[in-house]
């Protein structure tokens, strides 16, 4: 459940996502997470991952662009790790000019890191011009190096890259060892270097994560 905010029709996919775990198929949901903890924790139940875009981590950008309270969703999120058992990601979009000052990047890493913990993955995702801000340029590449840095500077184990391919940091690599695990173009896996249970054959360490 994604691009459509499923958040405006919780109810149904909650109904959905109940059905689809008794027919024995996993469940994901894409959310900007403005929702309140008790509904949330009822649709955890059967939504087996999250893909959540936290937009940025200035109350004010919140307001003046999202319309809602960065307060909400940072409640949100908290909610899901502490009170359910479902995987989460978090995807921060780049927007030039609003939202890609590094020292409130390193704030919120630094937030994650404190309250979600390293191992929580972070993807930095290019922005495109559309709609109401074509007079923006592209997300330079260099931006999205420099937040995937910052990122992990503040501790972040993984960290990412999204809306540009090829790029070597849109793989996942062993934070132990540095072997490289997981080879992607886009959003297609071209290679898995981990056994079945997610460890990195090199080191043996074992990554967070679902693994079969």
């Amino acid at each position: 459940f994604t691009y459509t905010e499923p958040v405006a029709y919780i109810e149904y996919i909650t109904d959905i996502a109940r059905a689809a775990k008794k027919a024995k198929l996993n469940v994901a949901v894409g959310s900007a997470f403005h929702v309140n903890p008790d509904p949330l924790i009822k649709l955890a139940e059967n939504v087996d991952a999250f893909s959540i875009t936290l937009k940025g981590f200035e109350e004010s950008f919140y307001r003046d662009v999202c319309s809602v309270k960065l307060d909400n969703v940072l409640k949100a999120i908290t909610t899901l790790k502490k009170r359910t058992k479902s995987w989460f990601e978090l995807i921060n979009l780049i927007v030039p000019t609003y939202n890609d000052n590094q020292p409130t990047i390193r704030e919120m890493a630094r937030w994650i890191k404190s309250e979600l913990g390293a191992d929580t993955p972070l993807h930095f995702a290019r922005f495109v011009p559309m709609y109401r801000l074509k007079n923006l340029p592209r997300t330079p590449v260099q931006t999205l190096e420099a937040s995937c840095q910052t990122a992990r500077s503040a501790g972040l184990k993984y960290v990412y890259t999204a809306n540009i391919a090829p790029h070597k940091l849109c793989n996942t690599f062993c934070p132990k060892c540095g072997e490289e695990l997981v080879s992607r173009l886009g959003t297609k896996v071209l290679s898995t270097n981990l056994n079945k249970k997610g460890a990195c054959p090199k080191c043996r360490s074992r990554l967070p994560g679902l693994w079969s």
